[in-house]
């Protein structure tokens, strides 16, 4: 596990100067910013939302195959790795991009949807649509020192 590491580390910094000596120093800064600020803002939008939806199907325990868990997070390790400096890992991140192996079907050989199970903050409608669900309190006027005026 450690020569992996090392061998990402050594493949970042061999990236990094390949890419200054094409482009020049520049370039390679501003191209390593505009990564950084796509992966923010991937993980800001898109990172952070499924990470959280896959542990959600996990502690559910609602999910079908763990592809279907792991699926979502790609979009998250992808924002990360374009949040690290270096276009090695800006390259791991555009193939996690990538929709590899099609979707997932489930038994009845439909495609799947992952988020079927989910209401985001709308609940189902119920049988009866008459009621209405509310609270209310009776407000009571106080006497005020002010004058009435006089009716016509």
């Amino acid at each position: 596990m450690n020569y992996l590491l090392i061998a990402a580390l050594v493949a970042e910094i061999l990236s990094i100067v390949l890419v200054a000596s094409s482009v020049g120093g520049l370039a390679t800064l501003a191209l390593m910013l505009l990564f950084f600020a796509v992966g923010v803002l991937m993980f800001r939008y898109i990172g952070f939302a499924t990470a959280l939806f896959s542990l959600s199907i996990f502690h559910q325990g609602s999910f079908k195959s763990m592809y279907q868990a792991m699926y979502p997070m790609r979009y998250a390790f992808a924002a990360g790795c374009f949040m690290l400096p270096g276009f090695f890992s800006d390259l791991v991140g555009l193939l996690l991009l990538i929709p590899f192996g099609g979707r997932v079907k489930n038994q009845e050989n439909q495609q799947f949807n992952p988020f079927e199970n989910f209401s985001f903050g709308h609940q189902q409608n119920t049988q009866d649509d008459n009621i209405i669900d509310g609270e209310f309190s009776e407000v009571t006027p106080k006497e005020s020192n002010h004058p009435k005026l006089p009716k016509e």
